[in-house]
Formats: C-alpha cells, sequence, structure tokens
C-alpha cells in the first residue's frame, strides 16, 4: 500500500486486514518501488495524490521496469471534499 497519508494508510491497512490481506506500507514512492521489487507484491495500492513523487509517477516507474510491470496496480485516493473529488473524475 503506497499513502503518504498516515491515517488513510491506517484505516485501509485495518480494512485490508479485516478482509485477510496481509498489506505492507509505504509512505512515498521512492520507498514503494523499492519494497515492490524486494516483495514482489500480488497487488499494490497507490495514492494518486501524493507529495513529492505523485501516484502517476510511481505508476510509470513501476510499468517501465520489466521486473515490476505484471503487479496489477489499483490507483486509490481519499478526499475530504466530495465535489473536488467529483470534479477529478
Amino acid at each position: 500500500m503506497v499513502d503518504d497519508d498516515e491515517a488513510a494508510r491506517n484505516l485501509l491497512q485495518k480494512l485490508l486486514n479485516k478482509a485477510g490481506y496481509s498489506v505492507v506500507m509505504a509512505a512515498d514512492g521512492a520507498s514503494a518501488i523499492q519494497l515492490a521489487r524486494e516483495l514482489q507484491p500480488a497487488v499494490i495500492t497507490l495514492d494518486v495524490m501524493m507529495g513529492g513523487m505523485d501516484g502517476w509517477s510511481v505508476l510509470d516507474k513501476l510499468k517501465s521496469d520489466p521486473d515490476l510491470a505484471d503487479i496489477p496496480v489499483i490507483m486509490q485516493t481519499i478526499m475530504d471534499d466530495p465535489q473536488k473529488g467529483f470534479m477529478l473524475g
């Protein structure tokens, strides 16, 4: 799981653990890419809107690496502003 917001990471971790999934968390894109290389996870959840390297940049790096390209990535974000979320699609 990749998200720069600790509260969002904790919330999603609780939900995924409750559903029976094992979760490893990364707070930024660089850490996420390194962990993906080390762990070869079954799937990655990736926050779209992060400071520094945003989710789209992380996705580009993951998909351009032959060792990581086949890992499914679920793009997600949690926003307090529903209107902004709808505007962003």
